[in-house]
């Protein structure tokens, strides 16, 4: 993630010029949280430890869906999701290097879009993991500021994260539409570290509206800025979002222009590196601001929420 920031903040932005057909989204409020506790720490600490397994090439090579019932695990590496791996968890799929869908800037390559649907009975929900950067075509990706046109009024999200989004959506939209009939009680939480965060951030709004009666809900972990204001109002206002930033992390503050705006609200890790987070560590910002008011960076910290996220 080195790349995103030191190439974000070295490139200007320029006037979006993409006219683009887009079906628009109709705003839904999320149904109240039907889980006690769901914003606390173990959940927030869960999802974090699931955003870390999308970093995990054994869990994004389950390539194909598998029959229901078939116990391939989430498993990381050591010490990386010891939650995840103690719960019981089916593998609906697993996807790593999408093909394009209608991507007018560069229709000769392949997006790298990898993460994984995965059923937690143990928790009782439907989890969709988003991994973060992984090369470097990732991060030069990351580091466009281009929007383009999205599927809410006045929407304009980052060109690089909906293109991903929309490398992975028939992958993730069939997965789940083949098993969440066998769970119908379960919500399903939409989560990702970093340009995974942003790529969930997209797919939550949308996720939202192919199944309107079922709690969707996001946890993002350190993620930059996805769109443009009417963007971050139309996802906040659907409810149901807890974006995780962590003290000194840059890239909450990227791409750090006019035309891009936060999701709220905030839930800010004020504590350092390589310590256990604790609830009081935590503050709640309703309307943002915490991390991004900050003007010292600390790369590392990008890749410590409630444990390292990237590591696996």
């Amino acid at each position: 993630m080195l790349g995103l920031l030191a190439i974000s903040l070295s490139i200007a932005l320029f006037a979006p010029k993409w006219v683009l057909a887009a079906s628009i989204l109709k705003d839904r409020a999320v149904p109240p949280i039907n889980q006690p506790n769901l914003a606390d720490i173990s959940n927030l600490t869960l999802f974090a430890q699931y955003s870390a397994a999308a970093y995990c090439k054994d869990v994004l090579n389950t390539q194909q869906t598998l029959p229901l019932g078939y116990q391939t695990k989430v498993r990381c590496k050591a010490g990386i999701c010891p939650l995840v791996e103690a719960a019981e968890t089916i593998i609906i799929t697993g996807f790593d290097r999408e093909e394009d869908h209608d991507v007018e800037w560069d229709p000769s390559k392949s997006i790298d879009v990898g993460g994984f649907v995965a059923i937690d009975k143990t928790n009782h929900v439907i989890v969709i993991s988003f991994r973060g950067s992984s090369n470097l075509e990732d991060r030069i990706d990351d580091a466009k500021v281009i929007q383009k046109p999205w599927k809410c009024d006045g929407c304009w999200a980052h060109q690089a994260f909906a293109q991903f989004w929309e490398a992975a959506l028939v992958t993730v939209q069939t997965a789940v539409s083949a098993y969440q009939s066998d769970f119908p009680s379960y919500p399903i939480v939409v989560t990702g570290h970093s340009l995974g965060a942003a790529v969930a951030t997209l797919a939550a709004a949308e996720i939202r509206r192919w199944f309107p009666s079922i709690p969707v809900y996001l946890y993002n972990y350190g993620s930059p800025e996805v769109g443009n204001q009417a963007l971050a109002d139309f996802v906040t206002s659907q409810g149901g979002n807890f974006r995780v930033t962590h003290f000194d992390d840059p890239v909450p503050r990227l791409p750090g222009t006019s035309l891009y705006a936060h999701i709220t609200p905030e839930y800010w890790i004020t504590s350092k590196n390589n310590v256990p987070v604790k609830a009081a560590d935590i503050k709640y910002m309703p309307d943002g601001g915490g991390d991004v008011g900050f003007p010292t960076t600390d790369l590392d910290a990008h890749n410590w929420y409630f444990g390292p996220i990237d590591s696996c």
